[in-house]
């Protein structure tokens, strides 16, 4: 455990307000300063905690600061994504307060994320198949907000079913039921 590495540089709505609805996107310009804001959030809370973990900048996205956290000790992170999620949470305060604009907050371990999100893809697309073919609700339980995100997206575009979240913190699952149009 070796200090840690800096490399610098809504509730129920459907369809319509994806989880937690914004209605206004985050300056592109303030993406790099955001970014930093993160890295030097991120990267001090593993030093604290005397951790061998390296977190840079990836490429950000329309409204998300993506952040690769890698190192020899990210194994202890993939095992507990409350603590993720929690971290990712506070990341996105800091960056928001950093830059005054709110921006999303993800992280890459060890360059798992695009599978990851490939994968929530994909099954939400099936749910959707399964809710068309049998007509009942589909409750998704456990996905943090990000995840829970992807799902959204992914079946945005499919006229034939709608989506939303509901419940509070820990208890907050994504529902997807027939579009009763």
């Amino acid at each position: 455990m070796g200090e840690a590495n800096r490399e610098r540089k809504g509730r129920g709505r459907p369809s319509g307000d994806r989880d937690g609805g914004r209605d206004a996107q985050p300056d592109p310009s303030t993406a790099n300063a955001a970014g930093a804001a993160g890295v030097e959030f991120l990267a001090g809370v593993f030093e604290h905690l005397g951790r061998d973990i390296t977190v840079a900048p990836d490429a950000p996205r329309a409204d998300t600061i993506v952040l690769r956290v890698a190192g020899d000790d990210v194994g202890g992170l993939k095992r507990r994504p409350e603590l993720v999620s929690a971290l990712s949470q506070l990341s996105a305060q800091v960056i928001g307060r950093a830059v005054g604009q709110r921006w999303q907050c993800v992280f890459d371990l060890d360059g798992n994320l695009a599978a990851r999100e490939s994968l929530l893809a994909a099954a939400a697309r099936d749910v959707a198949e399964a809710v068309v073919a049998n007509g009942r609700r589909a409750v998704l339980e456990g996905l943090a907000s990000t995840e829970r995100r992807v799902v959204h997206l992914a079946i945005q575009d499919d006229a034939r079913v709608r989506t939303w979240s509901e419940g509070e913190a820990a208890e907050r699952h994504l529902l997807v039921e027939r579009n009763p149009r």
